[in-house]
């Protein structure tokens, strides 16, 4: 199993010069650029938020993904900012392997609604057929989607400020 964590650039907003790297930025607000520190984690991981803290003005955000057999050519996956429509995160096929547990966590601005977007190009989902993959999300200490997996070509939910949280399918 992989644990993916962002890491801002810097420490907190001011230290940001956003307008250095717009194109990194989700909005025009002061929002720190953010790579990803990959590193392993345990291979059992319990179905529920960690205990990360984010500062305020954010909220926890994490992705828990186990991908099927066939994951490295099928699946790909995405948060965008609804408001801007630039992407947080964008794994396409080929990104991520197969067979594998991964957990994306990131603190994320608490001011807009994101829209994530997962996808099979098979279009038969990440179970079932192929292994048994599935995807949980949680914000702000909430599971929003628990165990998905069966959703042909596409899957949508959207989260946040401003927005409702309910499946787009």
């Amino acid at each position: 199993s992989v644990t993916i964590t962002l890491q801002p650039l810097c420490s907190n907003d001011s230290d940001c010069d956003i307008s250095s790297s717009p194109s990194k930025m989700a909005s025009s607000s002061q929002m720190p650029t953010i790579l990803p520190r990959i590193s392993k984690a345990p291979s059992s991981q319990p179905s529920s938020m960690s205990s990360m803290t984010c500062s305020n003005g954010y909220e926890p955000f994490q992705l828990k993904l186990v991908t099927d057999r066939l994951g490295k050519y099928e699946t790909s996956w995405s948060l965008v900012d609804d408001l801007s429509n630039v992407p947080f995160f964008e794994y396409k096929v080929g990104d991520i392997e197969s067979l594998e547990s991964y957990t994306w966590e990131e603190c994320l601005p608490d001011y807009t609604c994101y829209i994530f977007t997962i996808t099979d190009k098979w279009g038969d989902g990440i179970c079932c057929d192929w292994g048994d993959g599935s995807y949980s999300i949680f914000y702000n200490g909430t599971e929003l989607v628990k165990g998905g997996g069966d959703f042909g070509y596409l899957a949508t939910h959207r989260f946040g400020k401003g927005c409702e949280s309910s499946p787009l399918q």
